[in-house]
């Protein structure tokens, strides 16, 4: 990425380095990495827009997206399995005493588990 300076000293950049910064940012929010981001190297200099629509990669490409998403996939499964756990647990404190307050069952239940 180049840039030059103006008389005052501030770094200017040319467009295409401007897309670039924020396609990579865009990326990498995706959680995609570093590495999964220079598979598309032909692309992220492009608008916004057009990036996204940027069919100038290779077929790893495609299967580097495939794999980040079975990997993000997974990581939803997983967190849904620990969600789950005390979503339960509060159904079953609510139901049990309705008009308790829930930090105060939540409390019982802990010093009722050292005993």
């Amino acid at each position: 990425m180049e840039s030059h300076r103006t008389g005052k000293g501030w770094r200017v950049y040319d467009e295409p380095a401007v897309h670039r910064v924020l396609n990579v940012r865009e990326l990498l929010r995706a959680g995609l990495t570093m590495e999964d981001i220079r598979q598309v190297a032909p692309c992220p200099d492009m608008k916004t827009a057009d990036f996204l629509a940027c069919r100038n990669s290779p077929d790893e490409v495609l299967e580097m997206y495939e794999s980040r998403l079975a990997a993000v996939e997974a990581r939803a499964a997983e967190l849904a399995r620990y969600r789950a756990v005390p979503v339960q647990r509060i159904a079953t404190l609510r139901a049990g005493r309705p008009d308790e307050d829930l930090g105060e069952v939540l409390r019982e239940g802990e010093s009722g588990s050292a005993a």
